[in-house]
């Protein structure tokens, strides 16, 4: 009996396995036919990519806007790194982040806190409980 559960879960895993082998394959050629959609690439990376590689990517991404942030706030004029330099590590980090919500299929969840948030923010700005921003 428990060979039988063994020999099952392993079908299943090949089926999954094969399953998503044809995922990635559309999504190639769906690049490869389209390059200027982009739109699906986190969808590639987050399924080629382990979670723990794709948590670290981000974090790497997340690190590098935090310095960037933190020297054009505090560096003098002549060594502060141009907007660009934040444009480029905010995009890095939105394609990262969009990635890992792939993986980890949390989009609803993220769009309920994010809906959340913003009422939360909002009751706050109109009783004025905040005197320099949100």
């Amino acid at each position: 009996m428990k060979k039988a559960a063994e020999n099952a879960s392993t079908v299943d895993q090949a089926s999954a396995d094969s399953e998503k082998q044809e995922q990635i394959a559309l999504l190639v050629r769906e690049l490869s036919t389209e390059p200027d959609d982009w739109a699906s690439f986190p969808l590639l990376l987050a399924l080629t990519n382990t979670p723990e590689y794709n948590r670290l990517k981000l974090c790497e991404e997340l690190t590098e806007l935090t310095e960037v942030l933190l020297k054009y706030n505090n560096k003098v004029e002549a060594y502060k790194p141009d907007e660009s330099k934040i444009v480029e590590e905010m995009g890095d980090v939105i394609l990262r982040w969009f990635v890992l919500v792939f993986q980890m299929d949390v989009e609803d969840e993220i769009a309920a806190r994010v809906e959340g948030k913003c009422k939360k923010l909002f009751k706050h700005f109109v009783d004025g409980k905040y005197k320099g921003g949100l």
